[in-house]
């Protein structure tokens, strides 16, 4: 598989321990030969610098795939958190089925991304 230049960046800040969903931390563009970050403004030091050319080229297909996947739990996350009925259903289904059911609600929302 091939993998996007987005998550080959995401791949990399994962591996420096850092959050690559964090909005504006970098923009990318496509050169015509490729994607290219235009611009890198990490919200604190432990984003590093700006990942270089041989850091991305190093990313494996499994590391750009868990990032990828990283993105979609993140946006599921995301959405589940920022709609307040969808909040409050999956309150009332937890307590229906006595224990939290978060988790499999995210898988279900990620699945449909």
């Amino acid at each position: 598989m091939s993998h996007t230049f987005k998550h080959s960046v995401d791949a990399v800040i994962l591996s420096r321990g850092a959050d690559p969903f964090v909005p504006n931390i970098y923009v990318l563009i496509d050169s015509g030969d490729g994607g290219v970050i235009a611009s890198w403004t990490p919200p604190d030091a432990s984003y590093g610098n700006q990942p270089s050319q041989e850091e991305l080229d190093a990313v494996t297909d499994e590391q750009a795939e868990a990032a990828s996947d990283q993105e979609l739990s993140h946006m599921a996350e995301t959405r589940l958190s920022t709609d307040a009925v969808s909040a409050a259903i999956v309150e009332v289904l937890s307590d229906v089925a006595d224990e939290d059911v978060t988790a499999q609600v995210v898988a279900a929302i990620k699945a449909k991304l």
